[in-house]
């Protein structure tokens, strides 16, 4: 088998968020264009999903800066 498929498969895209859930925490890493991330911490009893859509909108405004 070839040692590179493994990458290969990795390289077909890219990475829009990246989900770190701590004992006490969780760490959100998103994606903010091709050279910036945003990074957000948030108590585990704190609900995920209404986080996930707050940094939506705080990512479209970020973006709007930036560009």
């Amino acid at each position: 088998m070839n040692e590179c498929a493994g990458y290969l498969d990795l390289a077909r895209g890219s990475i829009d968020r990246i989900i770190i859930q701590h004992v006490k925490e969780y760490m959100i890493m998103t994606s903010l264009g091709d050279e910036s991330i945003m990074n957000t911490m948030a108590k585990l009893s704190a609900k995920l999903g209404l986080i996930l859509l707050d940094i939506e909108g705080a990512l479209a405004a970020l973006v709007r800066l930036i560009e």
